[in-house]
């Protein structure tokens, strides 16, 4: 019996299981104050730096060098809503958007490179969370066209403790097909 991997899928199956431990990596996150507004209102967004897995610690962020917001097919600068705040002693930013229509809100930010010398060269981390304005349930998978973005397979806004979010990596929205699993 043959036991060589072939598959470029198994083979990729192969190295996500084989590193399926607790990241030790920082992220930027984008946390909603809420993921669903029943009744549309107010969403409070933080942009935090951050060791989520471990945590922390809060990392520096400055200020982003993008953040918007794609509802209903039209992106929306929302840079002049940025405010500094101070998360464990460093810069991190909120902002608060109002959703009076039903649809997803898709919030995305670009923040500023940083350098990163374990890797020698400059890093972005780009981010964007969905918000669900009424609960429609419409429009959680809409792309906004980052040069790496992820390409929700389920409605993020639908999960609940113990659920499985599915996505693919894109590279770009001119160019859908995945890169990594």
């Amino acid at each position: 019996m043959n036991h060589r991997l072939t598959s470029p899928l198994a083979l990729a199956a192969l190295f996500v299981t084989s590193y399926a431990l607790p990241a030790a990596a920082h992220f930027q996150e984008i946390i909603p104050s809420a993921d669903v507004l029943p009744e549309g209102g107010e969403v409070t967004l933080d942009l935090v730096f951050t060791h989520p897995f471990e945590g922390g610690p809060t990392m520096q962020m400055e200020r982003p060098a993008e953040i918007g917001v794609l509802k209903g097919g039209t992106k929306t600068d929302l840079s002049d809503k940025l405010e500094e705040i101070e998360k464990e002693g460093k810069k991190a930013w909120r902002l608060t958007d109002e959703l009076a229509e039903p649809g997803a809100a898709v919030y995305y930010v670009t923040p500023q490179p940083y350098w990163e010398p374990a890797e020698g060269k400059y890093i972005v981390h780009y981010a964007k969370v969905v918000v669900d304005s009424y609960a429609s349930g419409e429009g959680w998978d809409a792309m906004v066209g980052l040069p790496v973005e992820i390409k929700p397979l389920s409605r993020p806004t639908g999960l609940w403790t113990g659920n499985v979010f599915s996505g693919v990596v894109t590279k770009g929205v001119r160019d859908q097909r995945p890169w990594a699993i």
